[in-house]
């Protein structure tokens, strides 16, 4: 990961990246060895499994065929050599060029179920308070951007949003009513709009 930081060239980066991650699975797993192929196997999926995690959140280093994918727009943005091309049109409903909208809201409903999960293995314990801040503060921030932005609500991510809805249930629907309460304080209309 270190050397392929170092490397200007975005197709010689992601092969630095791959090749360095197939070695050190390989030698994960030689090292897990002495505890049987059963370990072994694990400790490489496990390599596998990080090393795909990490280069589709931070990099635009998953490419399969032409298409890149990517957590963010930036990454996904095809490889130009040059750097002549000028990069394709952002969507108009993405969140400050770094988002799309399906992204994002997937996103916080991912992170409002593992609020649910941890509300209701753990309790009212300070993980839960904290992860609940944060994810009320998140749904908040988002309503008040799409409010202003001129949006229709959730942006139309009317299938996560529908997620995040029926998890706020053991939070008391706390984080779905941040996100409606700062829409409308924020000027935005319950009407189903274009933007």
């Amino acid at each position: 990961m270190l050397s392929a930081a170092f490397t200007k060239e975005a197709q010689c980066a992601r092969r630095v990246y791959w090749l360095s991650w197939l070695a050190a699975g390989a030698f994960m797993a030689l090292a897990a060895a002495d505890r049987g192929v059963a370990s072994s196997c694990i400790v490489a999926g496990a390599a596998a499994v990080f090393a795909l995690m990490y280069a589709y959140l931070r990099t635009p280093y998953v490419r399969l065929g032409d298409r890149i994918y990517a957590y963010t727009i930036p990454d996904s943005r095809p490889d130009s050599p040059d750097g002549s091309n000028e990069p394709p049109p952002l969507p108009p409903d993405c969140y400050y060029g770094y988002l799309t909208a399906p992204k994002m809201w997937w996103t916080l409903a991912l992170i409002t179920c593992v609020l649910a999960f941890t509300r209701v293995e753990l309790g009212l314990s300070s993980a839960t308070l904290g992860l609940g801040a944060f994810t009320v503060g998140a749904l908040a921030l988002a309503g008040h951007v799409d409010a202003r932005a001129r949006f229709a609500l959730a942006r139309r991510q009317w299938v996560p949003l529908a997620i995040i809805v029926t998890a706020s249930v053991p939070l008391f629907l706390a984080p779905p009513i941040a996100y409606v309460a700062t829409f409308w304080a924020a000027g935005g209309s319950f009407r189903n709009r274009d933007s």
